[in-house]
Formats: C-alpha cells, structure tokens, sequence
C-alpha cells in the first residue's frame, strides 16, 4: 500500500516539476521519457503488486488447506487404530442417536398437533384463506415421514431398535 502511494507521489510529482514543451519518445536509464509511457509502466508496477498480494494470499490458503488435512488424516488414523483396537468408543454414538429417536418422536407429537390445529381452524373458520388454500396437515405430514424415514434408516445402520 505504502509502495503504491510512494510510486503514485512520486510520479505526480515528477509530472508536476518538469516543464516540457515537446514530448519525445526515449529511453532514459530503462524509463521511457513520454509522460503515457511512464503512467503506463507505474500502472504495471501497480498491477504486479496486486498480483503478488493474490499470490501471497492463495499460498496462505493452500497452507490452511494443508493444514486441515494433516489434522484430519490424524483424526482418521487415530479412529482406525481406536476401532482396531477395540477402544472406541460406541457408547456416545449410541447417546447421541438414542436422543436423536427421542427429538424425532418428540417432533412427530408436536407435528400431529400442529395438523390438528389446522384442521380444527379450517373447520372452525371454513372462509378464510380460501383464495390460496394450503394443506398444512399434508405438508406437515410429509416433512414429518420424510424426517422419520431418515432417523430410522440411520438407527437400523447403527444396529439400534425403533420404536414408532
């Protein structure tokens, strides 16, 4: 950032100072003396530092990508080595999938109330939202089998029972 303004002040100033009545095309220590050229050659200046900063910022990615992936090859092979070994622990996977039937069954009570309750207000009030009538106990009970269907399929994978 420094080094931009620096080049910008720098080339401004030097534009500023120098009263030329003609511009002739040149080379002067490697710098060309038309004023276009010398703007041209500080944009390409400006444009390599942005290139480096992108550079710069991608090999600090690449690093945090080598990094995640040296953690997760130790977290891999320290799983193999505990299940090879008969330390791992199964017990806190069967909890978790144990509270995870108890949320599901939770969720299906309060689903089926949830479709009472649209019943008996379409049933109470037979013309409100007549114009753009949604099934709320049909989309209810989609989503409620859809969410059963899945944390049955992943109790029967772990070897657990499902009580409905």
């Amino acid at each position: 950032m420094f080094l931009r303004v620096g080049i910008v002040m720098v080339a401004f100033m030097f534009t500023m100072g120098v009263n030329v009545d003609e511009a002739h095309a040149g080379v002067v220590a490697g710098i060309a003396t038309e004023w276009t050229q010398i703007m041209n050659n500080i944009q390409l200046v400006l444009q390599y530092e942005q290139q480096i900063q992108q550079y710069a910022t991608q090999l600090q990615q690449a690093q945090m990508q080598i990094q995640h992936l040296e953690q997760a090859y130790k977290q891999t092979t320290a799983m193999v080595q505990g299940i090879g070994n008969g330390n791992f622990n199964f017990s806190a996977i069967a909890n978790d999938l144990s509270a995870l039937n108890g949320a599901v069954q939770y969720g299906n009570g309060l689903a089926y109330s949830m479709a009472n309750l649209d019943d008996e207000f379409n049933a109470r009030f037979p013309g409100y939202g007549s114009a753009n009538p949604t099934n709320y106990a049909g989309c209810i009970e989609t989503g409620t089998k859809t969410n059963l269907d899945t944390a049955h399929s992943a109790l029967k994978v772990a070897g657990l029972q499902y009580s409905s």
